[in-house]
């Protein structure tokens, strides 16, 4: 259900504020993974903006909640702010998982998803 997160807000970044009051709401590990699923969607819609657009996706931007309380800024690199999120997320939860991969994971399934959607949508 966490990995849920990250396409749901690349099809829905109107969630974005919902997703700020909620994390108010949480403490531990909990909000952590909120936070940094939070931050890998707002990436990832940076880094797939033009793929997400031709879906009609991401129209809105996600804006930058909780970057600076996880020491993670959205540079011009995204993949270098992917990677320092991953390992963020692996040092706080104590949990050394492909954080990167599993956030790229969750982008690329939507993604196939509405792919192949557009394929089996008769013309």
């Amino acid at each position: 259900m966490q990995l849920a997160l990250i396409p749901l807000l690349l099809v829905r970044p109107e969630f974005a504020s919902a997703a700020g009051d909620a994390a108010s709401r949480l403490a531990g590990f909990p909000r952590l993974t909120l936070a940094c699923y939070y931050t890998a969607a707002m990436l990832l819609q940076r880094k797939h903006e033009t793929r997400l657009r031709v879906f009609g996706f991401g129209q809105e931007r996600l804006p930058d909640i909780f970057g600076r309380e996880l020491g993670v800024s959205p540079s011009t690199d995204v993949d270098q702010s992917l990677r320092l999120l991953a390992q963020r997320q692996a040092v706080l939860s104590g949990r050394s998982l492909n954080w990167y991969g599993t956030y790229e994971h969750a982008a690329e399934r939507l993604l196939r998803q509405a792919e192949l959607e557009v394929r089996w949508t008769p013309t």
